[in-house]
């Protein structure tokens, strides 16, 4: 029931099926007004000795749809041996149109909840088709940016990567002109020892010349000096 395991109730909030109808009074509760909405009561002829008038003899049941979790009264024990008495041509017909123009109205308004939810769901459908091609349009920007930024970074990279290479050429070219400056420097410094060398074989040579000079003299001196010596003896 309503107030024990609350099935209906719980089919209500699950479904929004706001009306529950009892099959053993006829009687329809209304969930989302938390009321009754149309009651149909069986004329029911109570047997016996006691009573007045149509109004005493007359016994009214109403329900929520099985669901409202409110219990029929206490009767007490001459009521409880009353017994329920068929009911006549009239009240039959009554009771079976009074049936019919319920269902109709309440063919009616299923039909106008399903045609109004029915509504309510195209509507979901069409906003969630709408956000979700939204949230794919984004996404899409998303992976388009990405995918942008992933060119932007393997360009960096190639850049960096070309820098690098750059760096070092620029580096091995810097300990070639080291290099190639050392070798300048020992150049120089051979060219300055074979100039000192030679200055000094010029000297040398000048002074061997010098000495060569004053004995090729002497000894001029000598020849002369002794054919002069031959010449006095002839």
């Amino acid at each position: 029931g309503r107030f024990k395991k609350s099935h209906a109730l719980q089919h209500y909030k699950g479904t929004a099926h706001s009306f529950c109808l009892n099959l053993t009074t006829l009687s329809i509760w209304d969930y989302c007004n938390d009321t009754f909405q149309h009651r149909l009561f069986q004329t029911r002829a109570i047997s016996g000795s006691g009573g007045g008038g149509d109004d005493d003899n007359t016994q009214q049941t109403s329900g929520d749809g099985g669901d409202s979790g409110v219990k029929p009264e206490h009767h007490n024990s001459n009521e409880a041996s009353n017994t329920l008495q068929p009911l006549d041509g009239y009240s039959s017909s009554y009771v079976e149109a009074k049936l019919e123009n319920l269902r109709e109205y309440y063919n009616t308004l299923l039909m106008k909840i399903i045609e109004q939810q029915s509504a309510e769901f195209e509507q979901q459908r069409k906003k969630i088709e709408k956000d979700n091609r939204h949230k794919i349009y984004a996404r899409k920007q998303v992976l388009e940016e990405c995918k942008q930024q992933s060119a932007q970074c393997d360009k960096k990279k190639d850049s960096i990567e070309l820098w690098h290479k750059i760096q070092e050429l620029r580096y091995a070219n810097y300990l070639k002109r080291v290099e190639f400056e050392q070798i300048t420097q020992k150049t120089r410094e051979h060219h300055q020892e074979l100039r000192k060398l030679k200055e000094k074989y010029d000297k040398k040579e000048q002074i061997l010349r010098q000495q060569k000079t004053k004995q090729k003299q002497k000894v001029q001196q000598e020849i002369e000096s002794a054919l002069a010596v031959m010449t006095q003896h002839t």
